[in-house]
């Protein structure tokens, strides 16, 4: 990567002005006023909107570019305003425009001369043009004096000329002409939402009438029946090791789950006590279905988000997307704990493999197709579960050392920690995932364990609800993860309080020793709504959020469960897009000589390692149980498999560590970390585990060419002397049951188009070091850096 220069930008003063000035005013259809209505500035060259807000409480709004991306980042309205800077500079003068990263590093400075007026800069990512992927901070300062500031992302689509326009010296130039395919989005919960072409940069609207969504009558009808224990029963979401059928009945619950390590029981059987209630409302059915339904035995297991976001392909994760939701269907659930759209900042963390990588591009492109593919656009797919966007919020940028996770013998460094950040990095790091979530209408949110400052996010209302749910106009439900709730106060009934007025709409109380259940939290909420620390409003918003999802899913026209897909569950078309998915996720790290592909015939390939003939292993946590296991893995192809698959025994061969072949022309050494979860993979060194080393440095003693194949859930340090003594270095991350995938990369079927999705570090002291950080091309230049992949 070249060194940035101080002269990098190229800011063209232009006489005519592109500003966006579009105002209206948002009414029911019976004329009243809608306050709190989003509303977004759509883009064709943007994943995220460029410019938000929401209307008043006289229903108005305005979208302007020229009042400023600054204004609007500081009001709490915009994430990441790609649109424009803008101040006023009534002399004439030199302005200096600056690009920093959140480092503090000055990436570029340029002097500029410009005349009276008041100034914007448009297209402001033209900016970050010459810069890797990352978030940059720019600022517009005259004389030591800031006159505009702002937080923008760097995407790898970054594209155009940044230009300075005087907004006084012309009119507007017509948008049509300029940029074209821009549209006006307004969403409201409970409504329709309207969508408007612009064909002009200063508009107004006029009044926009939002139409009721038709559900909502049907919602209000069935709010109207219950009573306080039916509507907080379906706040309850109880552990199937807890309850029997009869349970669904006498605690009126609204959803059920099968954790980690627990099976998937009769479906229908729950749902027919919840029909034939005397207000009969379906459950849902949750599991954590993450990378595929893995849950399930013979079930499809993908890559994990690691390995997806290596692909960089929307497409394909979409089709995931809807393969998992198939085979989530047909295990006789419908919901799904995922996607995780964490962006992960330190690699110890014991999650990074859940994360799509370490910038919020990758968050925003692949978590949004990841929901369409579960849901449908707007719901309107027939295979649709209800997909669930986690950890809100900056799970993976906690601190080291913060984490008080786990039990007896174990401990978390990361998980469950504290993000001690700026709210501007939230809203640029992390945020912009969930806003593209619920962009795509995903149905529910699940609250972090972690906290952002010192405060538990399962407690926190500013972004549970004044940011979540107003702001960013989330219509679905908030649920909070497993037995998550006390940690807020070890006094129940306090943690309760906190959690439901800070937005949590339904409870994960699984129970088990030493934690409360469903019946406690029950009872514990009631008591709080009796005394008034709970208001009815409060239960109502939550429930009617419930209901709104149930409808949506499909649940009411359909409760129970649907067998459309079981045919489908594990077959070859939904295999063929795994394998597709492995060999897209390989990233090939080196490859000195030309070493790879591999020739198919001619010499004798010699394969060995830990991970080589392991589908458990190569499938890593999260399958079949909840820490994932060694050994078989129904219906996987392991990547030795793949291998002799592709060119037969008699060229691939399988041998012993401790017995290497004399005769064999090449080794291929399948060696990396084993499966793990949540905070029991927070590790306080990431390095090559001592196994693989061995592994490794014996096949390098024989003196043959070496490849060494990395199968891990995050980087791992690669020591000096395997790095000088393999030929070739592939990382697969966790691929899933397709372990041909890795076959038809090694063999040369298919060129290799995977890019690191995170940097990979030279050593320990580089684990936090990401794109955009200061010397990442040259003083502290990792060992491989974000978007690095080789090819042929």
């Amino acid at each position: 990567m070249k060194k940035v220069t101080l002269a990098i930008l190229s800011l063209a003063l232009v006489c005519g002005a592109q500003t966006i000035h579009i105002t209206g005013t948002v009414k029911s259809a019976a004329g009243v006023a809608l306050q709190n209505a989003v509303v977004v500035l759509q883009s064709p060259t943007q994943d995220l909107p460029m410019l938000r807000t929401l209307s008043d409480a006289t229903g108005a709004f305005a979208l302007d570019s020229s009042a400023g991306g600054t204004g609007i980042l500081a009001q709490g309205r915009s994430i990441s305003p790609f649109g424009a800077l803008a101040w006023s500079q009534p002399m004439a003068g030199e302005v200096t425009i600056t690009v920093d990263n959140l480092q503090g590093q000055r990436m570029s400075q340029r002097a500029v001369a410009l005349d009276a007026g008041n100034h914007h800069i448009t297209n402001a990512q033209g900016l970050l043009a010459d810069l890797s992927a990352g978030v940059y901070v720019i600022q517009v300062k005259q004389q030591g004096r800031a006159l505009a500031r702002s937080v923008l992302v760097r995407s790898e689509g970054s594209r155009g000329e940044a230009r300075i326009e005087n907004l006084s010296a012309a009119p507007a130039l017509a948008l049509a002409k300029s940029v074209g395919g821009f549209a006006v989005e307004i969403r409201l919960a409970g409504y329709v939402p309207y969508v408007q072409s612009l064909t002009s940069t200063i508009i107004n609207l006029g009044t926009i009438t939002l139409t009721r969504d038709p559900i909502e009558t049907k919602i209000d009808s069935i709010m109207n029946l219950l009573t306080l224990a039916e509507k907080i029963g379906q706040m309850t979401q109880a552990d199937i090791i807890n309850i029997s059928t009869s349970s669904v009945n006498t605690y009126k619950l609204g959803s059920i789950l099968s954790g980690g390590d627990e099976a998937i029981p009769d479906y229908d059987s729950y749902q027919n006590v919840a029909t034939t209630m005397t207000h009969p409302i379906p459950i849902l059915y949750g599991v954590d279905a993450v990378h595929g339904n893995n849950k399930v035995s013979g079930a499809v297991v993908f890559p994990h988000n690691i390995g997806l976001g290596a692909t960089r392909d929307t497409n394909l994760v979409r089709r995931i997307g809807e393969v998992t939701a198939k085979e989530v269907l047909a295990s006789g659930v419908d919901w799904t704990y995922a996607p995780c759209i964490a962006v992960v900042r330190d690699e110890r963390w014991g999650r990074t493999y859940e994360s799509f990588g370490e910038t919020p591009e990758l968050a925003v492109q692949l978590g949004a197709s990841m929901i369409r593919g579960l849901q449908g656009n707007r719901f309107d797919a027939p295979w649709r579960v209800v997909a669930t966007a986690k950890h809100f919020l900056a799970d993976g940028g906690t601190k080291y050392g913060t984490s008080s996770a786990g039990w007896a013998g174990s401990y978390g460094l990361l998980d469950q920690g504290n993000a001690v950040i700026t709210d501007s990095v939230v809203r640029a790091i992390h945020l912009p995932g969930y806003q593209a979530a619920v962009d795509a209408n995903v149905l529910s949110v699940m609250a972090s364990y972690s906290s952002i400052n010192g405060v538990k996010m399962h407690g926190n209302k500013t972004w549970l609800t004044d940011v979540l749910k107003t702001e960013l106009g989330f219509e679905g439900f908030v649920i909070s993860d497993y037995n998550a709730i006390i940690q807020i106060n070890s006094t129940y009934s306090t943690a309760v309080k906190t959690a439901i007025n800070a937005g949590v709409d339904v409870a994960m109380e699984a129970g088990g020793t030493g934690y409360y259940n469903h019946a406690d939290f029950i009872s514990t909420l009631t008591t709080l709504v009796n005394n008034g620390s709970v208001t009815q409003a409060r239960i109502d918003d939550a429930v009617r959020r419930i209901l709104r999802v149930k409808y949506r899913v499909g649940r009411f026209d359909s409760p129970l469960e649907n067998q459309s897909y079981d045919a489908e569950f594990g077959g070859a078309e939904h295999r063929a897009i795994a394998r597709e998915a492995v060999r897209k996720s390989v990233v090939v790290l080196k490859n000195d000589a030309s070493t790879l592909p591999l020739a198919k015939n001619g010499k004798k390939i010699a394969v060995f390692g830990s991970h080589s003939n392991n589908a458990g292993l190569q499938c890593g946590g999260w399958t079949l149980s909840w820490q994932g296991l060694a050994g078989t893995v129904s219906g996987a192809t392991t990547i030795l498999q793949g291998l002799q698959s592709a060119v037969g025994t008699s060229t691939v061969t399988s041998v012993s560590q401790y017995s290497l072949p004399s005769d064999a022309d090449e080794f291929v050494v399948v060696v990396g970390d084993g499966p793990y979860a949540e905070f029991l993979g927070d590790s306080a060194d990431v390095t090559m585990p001592d196994g693989a080393q061995s592994a490794v440095t014996a096949a390098i003693a024989t003196g043959k060419p070496v490849i060494l194949v990395l199968v891990s859930g995050r980087p791992l340090i690669i020591p000096q002397t395997i790095l000088d003594g393999t030929k070739a270095i592939v990382a697969t991350w966790w691929p899933g049951t397709e372990g041909a995938g890795v076959a038809d990369i090694l063999f040369g079927d298919y060129a290799p188009t995977g890019k690191l999705p995170i940097t990979w570090p030279k050593t320990m002291a580089q684990v936090t070091l990401h794109v955009g950080d200061a010397g990442y091309a040259d003083t502290n230049a990792p060992l491989y850096p974000y978007g690095y992949g080789l090819t042929w």
